[in-house]
């Protein structure tokens, strides 16, 4: 037969956590109320949700390499959805090279393609560039009646906005990466709808 030693008084108070120790441990928790979700997943969301509200335009937003065109992509197979992008501004010949100083040039290019699908169609556009700011988005805005929708998904530190550049297809250098991130801020207007994403693929 076993016999359990009672304990004394204070070893009992060494067993219970003080609720401040507690709270300070839960609260370095990264919450799992939002799981991350498959860009399909998200794609018909946003879309569903922008055909509700009679919105026009769905804005991606995030920092470079965090899945913004695997969603865009995702949308577009749903049908009245076109994409556009800054990015194709670069694409010689199936290749993709950055020019800095032609950048202003590659937005104009984006922003006509935009206003044309809106003119010419009834189908939803996607503009899928980074879309960091507000100053960045106002001429995109604009052309929607200051309506639209935007996906944003947003690193939560520099070390997974680092691990997103690195397998960017366009092999961005790693200031351009950080130098994006750092500019990210959130999108406003009375008539803009966030969705909150986290990163595709991490």
């Amino acid at each position: 037969m076993f016999f359990h030693r009672r304990q004394t008084k204070d070893e009992q108070k060494q067993r219970v956590m003080p609720r401040s120790s507690l709270d300070a441990i839960m609260s370095s928790v990264e919450p799992r109320t939002t799981p991350r979700r498959m860009a399909s997943d998200i794609a018909r969301e946003a879309v569903e949700t922008a055909q509700a509200r009679d919105m026009r335009m769905i804005l991606m937003q995030g920092s470079i390499g965090c899945g913004k065109s695997t969603i865009a992509a995702e949308m577009q197979k749903l049908g009245s959805v076109e994409v556009v992008s800054a990015d194709n501004y670069f694409v010689r010949d199936g290749v993709y090279k950055f020019r800095g100083d032609e950048l202003w040039a590659a937005h104009a290019e984006c922003q006509r393609k935009a206003g044309e699908i809106l003119s010419n169609s009834a189908n939803i556009v996607v503009v899928d560039n980074c879309n960091a700011n507000n100053a960045d988005v106002h001429q995109y805005i604009s052309l929607a009646n200051n309506k639209a929708l935007v996906v944003r998904i947003v690193p939560r530190n520099q070390n997974e906005a680092i691990r997103c550049g690195n397998r960017s297809v366009h092999k961005v250098p790693q200031q351009s990466v950080m130098n994006t991130f750092k500019k990210m801020e959130a999108l406003t207007g009375k008539n803009i709808i966030t969705m909150d994403e986290k990163v595709i693929g991490l």
